[in-house]
């Protein structure tokens, strides 16, 4: 008998959302480089950042996975721009 993965259906689907929501927040990252309102060594510091954030989540916790998403939406939403 196959094993059954401990997730339920919508905890795929929100740890589907945070990477999506990493995803786009890269995007912008390059962008805002490419554009030059960024140094691209802080992007991809930036980025890297943010995946190992979303990696050290656990996918089970719920509040850990949304708390990503807001928080990357929120950065975004500030065009992911660090300067300090």
């Amino acid at each position: 008998m196959p094993g059954t993965s401990a997730w339920r259906t919508n905890d795929a689907v929100r740890f589907n959302l945070a990477c999506e929501a990493l995803n786009s927040a890269t995007a912008k990252l390059f962008e805002a480089a490419e554009r030059g309102e960024l140094d691209i060594d802080a992007a991809a510091t930036q980025a890297a950042s943010l995946r190992l954030e979303l990696l050290a989540i656990d996918g089970f916790d719920r509040q850990a996975v949304d708390g990503f998403v807001n928080e990357v939406n929120k950065r975004v939403g500030r065009h992911m721009v660090d300067q300090s």
